[in-house]
């Protein structure tokens, strides 16, 4: 074998040899670079999910913060109307109790103007009348009924102010409607007392009763 046969005989052991070596590396490097990618996609992936996790987590705050301004907003605009109807509710009652104070105050001054007319009839026809205790009695309690009812208006207006101002007004405007009711029976007690009196006095014959007449007639 000549020396040139002999160097490309070696050469070509050397790659037989090399050869599956460089193969072996190869698949390996392949596998590494496939090992790598995977762990890189699953890398992204994690963080994908990281970022959209994260991402919904503020968006569930959010959300429950939004709602929670909304029940703020709406709570405070419920107060807000009912501070106003409550307001605009105290307004009229003050202003309706003014009106049936001022009308039970007038009532009361007609029934005393009565019963003074009364009494003065009475006072200047006393020798006239038989039955003068009977009619002064009448009179008597005409006054009393007054004195009661007008202390029964100024315990109204104190009880219907206090009732509200007060927490539990329902409660409070029933002693208020206790005390009107009062005050409307003392009116009424006082005219019919009134009458009463007026009846006796023209019971008596030849005593000219034009006088009384007029309170005859308001009070009826």
């Amino acid at each position: 074998m000549s020396l040139n046969q002999r160097i490309i005989t070696g050469t070509l052991a050397l790659s037989l040899a090399i050869l599956p070596a460089v193969s072996l590396a190869h698949e390996t490097g392949k596998e590494h670079g496939h090992d790598k990618a995977t762990s890189t996609a699953k890398q992204k992936i994690e963080f994908k999910k990281a970022q959209i996790a994260s991402s919904t987590e503020a968006k569930k705050a959010e959300l429950k913060d939004k709602k929670a301004q909304i029940a703020s907003s709406t709570q405070a605009k419920r107060d807000e109307m009912k501070s106003k109807i409550t307001a605009k509710w105290q307004k009229q009652a003050e202003e309706q109790l003014d009106r049936v104070i001022t009308r039970l105050n007038a009532a009361f001054d007609r029934v005393s103007a009565h019963i003074s007319r009364v009494e003065a009839f009475v006072t200047k026809n006393t020798d006239k009348l038989a039955n003068k205790s009977a009619i002064q009695a009448k009179l008597t309690e005409a006054k009393k009924a007054v004195t009661d009812g007008r202390a029964d208006l100024t315990k109204l207006a104190s009880t219907t102010e206090a009732s509200l101002a007060s927490s539990t007004p329902k409660a409070a405007f029933q002693e208020a409607k206790g005390t009107f009711k009062g005050t409307m029976g003392s009116v009424k007690t006082a005219h019919q007392k009134v009458v009463e009196a007026i009846r006796l006095i023209k019971a008596n014959k030849g005593v000219n009763t034009s006088a009384t007449s007029t309170a005859t007639t308001t009070s009826n």
